[in-house]
């Protein structure tokens, strides 16, 4: 995501392919990523794929 010029901001895609969407918030940003991310999706976790138990 980033901030735009006009104060609005802008959610990509991963690698940056397409976009989200654009919002009004830093708030519905990040809401904007959660209502997108994969089902199952778990917690962040610190460290790697391998740290990653399961």
């Amino acid at each position: 995501m980033n901030s735009r010029e006009t104060g609005r901001f802008r959610v990509r895609e991963p690698l940056g392919v397409g976009s989200l969407g654009e919002v009004d918030t830093l708030e519905q940003a990040f809401a904007l990523v959660v209502a997108n991310l994969p089902e199952g999706c778990g917690p962040a976790v610190i460290g790697t794929a391998d740290d990653v138990p399961g």
